[in-house]
C-alpha cells in the first residue's frame, strides 16, 4: 500500500511539474517587460533540470529539446517548440 502511494504521489509531482513548467514557458512569451521575462527564464533555467529526468525517461528527444530552449537567450527561446516537447510526454490542458 505504501509503495502505491508513494509511486501516486510521484506521478502527481511530475504531472505537476509539467503543467508549472509549461505555464512558465507560456509566460515567457506573453510577457512584454524584458525584466519580468529575465526573471520568468531564470525560473525555467532552475526548474528544467529538475524536470529533466521524468521527461528523459519517457522522450530522451523531448528532454534534449526542452534543455535547448532554457539554454537559448530569452528573447531566442522557441516557445511553441518547448511547450510541444512537453505536450509530446505528459498530457498538459
Amino acid at each position: 500500500m505504501q509503495a502505491l502511494a508513494i509511486a501516486q504521489l510521484d506521478r502527481a509531482l511530475i504531472h505537476g511539474m509539467s503543467i508549472l513548467i509549461r505555464q512558465r514557458f507560456i509566460a515567457l512569451e506573453a510577457c512584454t517587460d524584458e525584466e519580468e521575462q529575465a526573471a520568468i527564464h531564470e525560473s525555467l533555467i532552475l526548474l528544467a533540470p529538475l524536470f529533466d529526468l521524468a521527461v528523459r525517461a519517457q522522450d530522451a528527444n523531448a528532454a534534449d529539446a526542452i534543455l535547448a530552449e532554457v539554454d537559448k537567450a530569452t528573447a531566442d527561446v522557441d516557445v511553441d517548440a518547448a511547450v510541444a516537447a512537453i505536450d509530446s510526454v505528459f498530457l498538459c490542458p
